[in-house]
């Protein structure tokens, strides 16, 4: 039996039919406990703000879609001195949705084989209980951060062990190689 998905941290559900066909704009803004919560799902160590302006507008026959720009203060562990690095994120994104009927119409008019990364995203289906703009917000924001924060100070122990034993004037190991390529 599958154990059921557990609550988000930050939802917002659209519902399309509630949206005229001008669209809508929202303003996400999620609150302190709610950022906190996100904070610990993406493994920051703070997010001391975070906001999303969506909209979201109808695309194509029967789709919708969902443009959005984050922008958030994060505070991340950096990786060499594990000191907390302060960062800024700023992220637009896309997504567009189509009921199950134009999807598979879509779908099976495309190559993925032949899929260019650097093409726009193919539309995805439109959910039944409304489109999550909420948790597609925490997703682009968990897609921005940077994998590997450092400050700019940090300098891991590796680097200075590097320099000194180039200075004290130990033997490069690649050293010996280099002798048996010129003897060949």
């Amino acid at each position: 039996m599958a154990q059921p998905d557990p609550p988000l941290e930050y939802s917002v559900v659209l519902h399309p039919a509630s949206i005229d066909a001008d669209g809508a704009p929202h303003v996400l803004a999620p609150d302190a406990e709610q950022r906190m919560a996100i904070a610990g799902r993406l493994g920051l160590e703070a997010l001391p703000s975070f906001r999303c302006e969506v909209v979201l507008s109808p695309w194509g026959r029967g789709g919708w879609q969902v443009k959005g720009t984050l922008s958030a203060q994060v505070q991340q562990t950096c990786v060499v001195s594990l000191e907390p690095v302060n960062n800024t994120v700023e992220e637009i994104f896309l997504v567009r949705y189509l009921p199950a009927k134009a999807l598979a119409a879509f779908e099976k008019g495309q190559d993925e084989l032949l899929a260019d990364p650097s093409e726009e995203d193919p539309p995805e289906l439109l959910p039944d209980a409304g489109i999550d703009v909420g948790e597609l917000a925490v997703e682009y924001l968990s897609l921005a951060l940077d994998p590997y924060p450092r400050r700019d100070d940090a300098v891991s122990d590796f680097a200075e062990e590097a320099e000194e034993s180039e200075t004290a004037g130990r033997p490069n190991p690649f050293a010996a190689l280099s002798e048996l390529k010129k003897k060949v």
